[in-house]
């Protein structure tokens, strides 16, 4: 098996969220090629660089368990490579689920962001997959994620998501809704031209912002309160980045939520697919709340996430 060669794959389409900023220092840190997973049949050059130019050799580290299913499925040159694949969350649809995690089998390392994560795949795939499954939680990059002297209410919320049906965009709608006491911004991506974002602009105490890195802590520091109301996640990272900015957070008991609730008393957990009673009194409890300890995320750090991550990778 040759392993000098690493090689980052994901979809086209994600390089402007998570994963892009993944690859882009994964690169940084070991020199590793990037190739996109054409995703659209319009992505023509995208298709044409993936099939000339990857030629799977040495490490490939793969961004997320459903490209790896789809890259099983497309290639059979892969079975001289040692494959690390990201393993985010588990899958709405509990039959594609079981048929991506059976490709798991074939993977040298899995990486997952929390214990939840991990026990989920060994319920289905057995204990003797849990060698192969590190858990590495993170990261917030402290040199940017920090307070800053900004004015907020108290009475601020923020949403970070990504347009999916477990972010649950009902519930935040709902959210927003019925709450007319809090004023609420969604930092996100693919909300445009969706009834979604349609109906959240009816309410006067709610503004989204088009996501943009750049403008990531700024939007942290305007808001007091971080509320994510998945019911299914890996992480999610901006709890990470809103504890380290100073917000208090509120999450669904999915996730890290328990790793991260050991830590701190600014965090609220509530259950996946509360009831709009159960969210309402969580904001009003969350008043209450003493802000996080500006060192909270230290054992998360970005940069340590980076370098327990590109360990995995070269060992």
């Amino acid at each position: 098996m040759c392993m000098g060669q690493i090689t980052v794959i994901l979809r086209r389409g994600n390089q402007n969220w998570i994963f892009g900023a993944f690859a882009n220092d994964i690169k940084l840190y070991t020199k590793a090629s990037v190739f996109f997973f054409p995703m659209k049949k319009k992505q023509l050059w995208t298709f044409i660089r993936y099939k000339i130019f990857f030629k799977p050799q040495g490490t490939i580290v793969v961004l997320h368990q459903e490209l790896f299913y789809q890259l099983k499925k497309s290639r059979k040159d892969l079975d001289n490579c040692k494959i690390i694949v990201l393993y985010t969350h588990t899958h709405d649809t509990e039959e594609v689920n079981l048929l991506n995690l059976e490709y798991l089998k074939s993977a040298h390392k899995i990486l997952v962001h929390s214990t939840e994560i991990k026990n989920q795949i060994i319920m289905h795939l057995g204990i003797e997959l849990s060698k192969k499954i590190k858990v590495i939680i993170g990261g917030a990059d402290v040199s940017y994620f920090k307070p800053l002297e900004v004015t907020k209410s108290l009475r601020s919320v923020i949403f970070v998501a990504r347009l999916a049906k477990r972010k649950r965009p009902d519930l935040i709608i709902e959210t927003v809704r019925s709450n007319p006491k809090f004023n609420f911004t969604l930092h996100g991506q693919d909300w445009e031209n969706t009834q979604y974002l349609v109906n959240l602009k009816t309410y006067r105490n709610f503004a989204y912002y088009k996501f943009n890195f750049k403008n990531s802590n700024y939007l942290y520091n305007q808001n007091n309160i971080f509320l994510c109301l998945s019911d299914i996640e890996g992480g999610p990272i901006p709890a990470l980045e809103a504890l380290a900015a100073g917000c208090k957070v509120i999450m669904t008991d999915t996730g890290f939520a328990r790793d991260l609730k050991n830590l701190t008393n600014s965090i609220i957990i509530i259950p996946t697919n509360p009831s709009p009673f159960e969210v309402t009194s969580a904001l009003n409890k969350c008043l209450n709340l003493p802000n996080p300890n500006r060192n909270i995320v230290e054992n998360f750090r970005y940069d340590h996430f980076l370098n327990e991550l590109t360990s995995l990778i070269n060992d």
